[in-house]
């Protein structure tokens, strides 16, 4: 079909989720490891999975609904993809939701939000295992947006009376 009809068409599409996998590992990493604030760290560890998460749905969407063309088709490629990753869709959706609304929380409710966020794009990738790519790298970046809502700086008092 698109991607395959001249025989290395399928590159464009490696190119395009692997370059979006690389950019969010690489700066999923910086974000994570380098970042001091927590709150700035956090914010930019649920953009990120956001932003992969939306990449693969969109362009998954643009190709099903600009790029599959059959006029023999029982279905059109919208609702192909409906069918196929609709599902998918939603829990990955409801999970980046919980992921923004953990933005605006205090205490642990921001590692109750990160942790069902990470859950919710685990089971979209139980549902449509095709879109690993790039879900598996969001799921990753909500855990240690979790993990960075749980960090806390050694007290000084506590230090000292260690000592």
């Amino acid at each position: 079909m698109w991607t395959c009809s001249d025989g290395v068409g399928y590159l464009s599409v490696a190119v395009t989720l692997g370059g979006m996998w690389f950019l969010t590992v690489l700066l999923g990493t910086f974000a994570a490891g380098v970042v001091r604030r927590d709150a700035t760290a956090r914010t930019v560890l649920v953009l990120l999975a956001g932003l992969s998460t939306a990449w693969v749905l969109g362009f998954t969407w643009y190709g099903s609904s600009e790029l599959v063309l059959d006029e023999y088709a029982p279905m059109s490629g919208q609702e192909y993809w409906q069918a196929a990753v609709g599902r998918a869709a939603i829990a990955c959706g409801a999970g980046m939701a919980a992921a923004i609304g953990g933005l605006f929380l205090r205490g642990r409710l921001i590692r109750v939000a990160n942790v069902a966020a990470a859950l919710g794009v685990v089971v979209a990738t139980a549902l449509q295992p095709g879109l690993s790519i790039n879900t598996i790298p969001a799921a990753g970046l909500l855990v240690a947006a979790a993990v960075r809502a749980t960090i806390r700086p050694a007290q000084p008092d506590a230090i000292a009376s260690a000592i």
